[in-house]
């Protein structure tokens, strides 16, 4: 994997895969006073919460109403300043866009919270802290903002700056390709084709290589042109695997060029 995360490009949003397993949320219902779930609670608390009165559940309820209302509160003023922040950016203010864009990810607007781990990565407008990074990036994905879900399954897969960890890159590339972006579509593809992070399986590493070469990707073009003229994953095609070959090629990718001339060469 090659590459600089702070300036791979945008990817356009496509369907949805639904063949990848990933972690799924776990729902935790908040019963008391202190946020604790009741499934965490020893026994003794349990039946504590078991007694509250009707007038306790009552003030409960009403106190967790009002935080949600808080908390949307926030979020529409922090997207101001998201806004604001992206006003100034345009206008090369990198100083104040960074106190804006600050403020917006405390009030947990994804994109600022994005935006400022990348910052925290290159040391761009912030003092380089690699720490902060993860902790802004691991916000915002979490949030399901996937340009943030992308780069941290870039990060663990390619260790910059952290250590490896290719279970933690899969599950981070497999958010981020299910919401169509190509090129966590296509590290998937190699995930799977290399046992990076889960069982190897040539099949899935075809399909998606195929779901990011029908986006554009031009490295995921060549694989499936690959995967075409070994018969990996799919059934050998010759013709698709020239095909294929050509769409990467004309996007100037050299292997695929290579490819494309051994195939036209008399056997």
């Amino acid at each position: 994997m090659v590459g600089v995360i702070i300036f791979l490009p945008s990817e356009k949003t496509a369907s949805k895969p639904n063949d990848v397993s990933v972690e799924p949320k776990k729902e935790i219902e908040v019963t008391t006073k202190d946020g604790v779930s009741h499934e965490e609670m020893p026994v003794e608390v349990k039946e504590e919460k078991d007694k509250m009165s009707l007038e306790e559940i009552e003030a409960l309820k009403k106190k967790r109403a009002q935080e949600a209302k808080d908390r949307a509160k926030n979020l529409k003023k922090g997207q101001e300043q998201y806004n604001q922040a992206l006003i100034l950016l345009e206008k090369e203010n990198t100083e104040d866009a960074v106190i804006l864009l600050k403020e917006a990810a405390k009030n947990r607007v994804k994109e600022a919270q994005s935006n400022l781990g990348k910052r925290y990565f290159d040391g761009d407008g912030v003092s380089k802290n690699v720490n902060l990074a993860i902790e802004w990036l691991l916000k915002a994905a979490r949030q399901g903002e996937v340009e943030a879900q992308r780069t941290l399954g870039f990060v663990y897969a390619s260790g910059y700056a952290v250590d490896k960890n290719y279970k933690k890159s899969f599950y981070w590339y497999a958010k981020a390709a299910k919401q169509g972006n190509s090129f966590s579509q296509s590290e998937l593809g190699n995930a799977y084709k290399f046992g990076f992070g889960v069982a190897k399986s040539d099949k899935k590493a075809f399909d998606w290589y195929l779901r990011a070469a029908n986006q554009g990707d031009v490295t995921a073009q060549f694989n499936v042109g690959m995967s075409y003229e070994k018969g990996e994953g799919i059934e050998k095609d010759i013709e698709m695997a020239k095909s294929w070959y050509s769409k990467a090629a004309e996007q100037g990718y050299g292997n695929a060029e290579r490819a494309l001339e051994s195939l036209k060469k008399p056997n």
